[in-house]
């Protein structure tokens, strides 16, 4: 793999592409809130955060926010540069 890149290409479903989709519209317009399941989860993170298939980390910028050490685990998407850029200002 080379540095910098992504990983492998992995043959992508309608599912992926829908969520693509979605990660590029919130990106575009701006819109990073927490969605209703988020929002009710951050409250009972306790710990350190591992979020699996972060999509566009939203969930673990908001727990480190909360000064609870996150980790975000992604499937490379459009989502993955705006973490990684959250992640170093931070």
């Amino acid at each position: 793999m080379e540095p910098g890149s992504e990983g492998p290409r992995v043959p992508r479903s309608r599912s992926v592409e829908f969520f693509e989709a979605q990660f590029r519209r919130q990106i575009r317009e701006g819109d990073f809130k927490l969605n209703p399941f988020e929002t009710l989860a951050l409250d009972y993170l306790r710990g350190d955060v591992l979020d699996l298939g972060c999509g566009l980390g939203n969930l673990a910028l908001a727990a480190a926010a909360a000064s609870r050490p996150s980790t975000v685990a992604p499937r490379p998407s459009s989502g993955s540069a705006r973490w990684r850029a959250a992640s170093t200002s931070r």
